[in-house]
């Protein structure tokens, strides 16, 4: 899901340039006087390409790994696309203005759908897996692993909080079944490296040898676990 954190939060960025660009020579604001129009529809542009460009560096350059900020920062990013559209229909109506600019509308109104669509689905995600912490089983596990390696950290966060022996058995379950795929294991790996929890180190360790095998643990583990 990183991936699809940058590729949205960049053409989100694109999009927002593109929009300040096409109403740059706009004045016209439908309340209050001539200085009030001008300033709050400036105020409304740069509030948007302020939100957009800090989500889209947080989460695309510095590609954040924390469950909780990608959460903060994707929400971000739908705003700033609302605020877009917002501002695009205060400005001037679709209606009256260029196939350009209703293009812009339209591209602006669909990678807002998509960030809030993402937000929808880690929500989904952190429903399951506190529902597989709270009530273990065999299809709590199954409903967590369709989510991928976007659960790794939670389910990280609440193996070392936790002292329920059924809770943290599903929790390693589930990370052995993410940790099958190279993406969920080096994630696994970068999360036990900042982990004293024994169990949870090696459930990395078997992860990485399932993956790559034993003979390649030197070569194939990630920067700063060479102690796996």
């Amino acid at each position: 899901m990183t991936d699809t954190l940058r590729i949205v939060t960049v053409l989100s960025l694109l999009c927002c340039m593109l929009v300040c660009a096409g109403m740059a020579r706009r004045r016209r604001w439908p309340f209050g006087s001539p200085w009030e129009q001008t300033v709050t529809l400036r105020f409304a542009r740069l509030f948007a390409a302020v939100v957009e460009f800090v989500s889209t560096f947080i989460v695309g350059w510095l590609n954040v790994r924390a469950w909780h900020l990608t959460r903060v920062m994707l929400l971000w990013t739908a705003t700033g696309g609302l605020l877009i559209l917002t501002s695009v229909c205060i400005s001037k109506s679709p209606a009256e203005g260029t196939d350009v600019e209703r293009f812009i509308l339209i591209f602006a109104l669909v990678f807002s759908i998509i960030a809030w669509w993402q937000v929808w689905q880690l929500w989904r995600a952190s429903l399951a897996v506190t529902r597989m912490a709270s009530e273990p089983s065999h299809e709590s596990v199954i409903r967590v692993v369709r989510f991928g390696p976007a659960v790794i950290d939670e389910l990280c966060n609440i193996f070392e909080h936790t002292d329920d022996i059924n809770a943290r058995t599903a929790i390693v379950e589930a990370l052995r079944q993410i940790g099958r795929e190279s993406e969920g294991v080096l994630k696994t790996f970068h999360r036990a490296a900042h982990s004293k929890d024994a169990l949870l180190v090696q459930t990395a360790k078997q992860a990485l040898c399932d993956v790559y095998g034993d003979d390649s643990i030197p070569d194939k583990s990630p920067d700063g676990l060479s102690w796996l």
